[in-house]
């Protein structure tokens, strides 16, 4: 995990002022490795004094030196989002929106550590009887022995 997690901390004279924290992913449509801002903060009384811009140009300069495809940030819902200073920000730096990004918590799902995790489709029932159907059959989820 050393390799794919990297943060950056930011001082003001002594003091930590703001922190960034990156994880690499892989995936296709990014061919190969990519960067995923997965926490950006700078303290209150330090924003808009280029804090953050300055650990974001450090996420660019570690995300070039490893080779990554692009760099990606979860962005609010849209209506917060269009809002929101820190849009500006990441528009100001070049990014592109590219769609909103979905979760799905697994607080209570996951199985103690040492013990076997039942099959996936088990975890997942209770979520799958509120979701609506789509027409995709359940023979096309995957199971793991």
């Amino acid at each position: 995990m050393k390799e794919r997690i990297s943060g950056f901390l930011a001082f003001a004279e002594e003091r930590p002022v703001g922190l960034i924290m990156l994880s690499e992913s892989a995936a296709l449509f990014a061919r190969g490795t990519y960067g995923i801002i997965t926490e950006l903060y700078v303290v209150p009384d330090q924003r808009s004094s280029g804090v953050a811009m300055a650990l974001i140009d450090a996420a660019v300069t570690l995300g070039t030196t490893k080779g990554w495809g692009q760099l990606e940030v979860g962005a609010p819902r849209q209506p917060m989002w269009n809002r929101s200073p820190r849009s500006a920000l990441y528009l100001k730096l070049g990014f592109s929106e590219i769609g909103p990004r979905l979760k799905l918590p697994l607080h209570g799902l996951a199985c103690p550590r040492g013990q076997a995790s039942p099959p996936a489709p088990t975890r997942l029932e209770p979520r799958r009887r509120r979701a609506p159907r789509r027409g995709i059959p359940d023979s096309t989820v995957p199971t793991f022995a």
